[in-house]
C-alpha cells in the first residue's frame, strides 16, 4: 500500500504530493515527488534528487524541507514496504 507524506495545505493546494509508491522494490530507496504529470525521485540514502529530468530546481524548497524533516518516517515506510531493499543497506555495527 502506498504511503503519502502529509504536506502543509499551501503545498497541497498547489498540487504537490510526496509518496512511497508501490512496485518500486528494485529501485534505489526513494520518495516520489509528484505535481500533475511531473515526477521526481528523491533518494532516501543520498538525500538528493536521483534524476536530472525533470529539473529538480522546479521543486520548491518547502517540499524538499518537508521531505528532509520527515526522513525518519519516509525511511521507515520504505523499509516496511520493501524489507528486501532497506534504506540502511550496510550491516548494523552493533551486530
Amino acid at each position: 500500500m502506498p504511503f503519502s507524506l502529509p504536506l502543509p495545505d499551501s503545498l497541497r493546494h498547489q498540487g504537490w504530493k510526496v509518496k512511497i509508491r508501490e512496485k518500486e522494490r528494485v529501485e534505489e530507496p526513494h520518495a516520489t515527488v509528484i505535481r500533475g504529470k511531473q515526477v521526481w525521485r528523491f533518494g532516501l540514502r543520498s538525500l538528493g534528487f536521483l534524476d536530472a529530468d525533470p529539473d529538480p530546481r522546479h521543486v520548491p524548497q518547502e517540499v524538499v524541507d518537508a521531505i528532509l524533516g520527515a526522513m525518519d518516517v519516509l525511511r521507515e515506510e520504505w523499509d516496511e514496504a520493501y524489507p528486501e531493499n532497506p534504506v540502511q543497506s550496510e550491516p548494523d555495527e552493533a551486530e
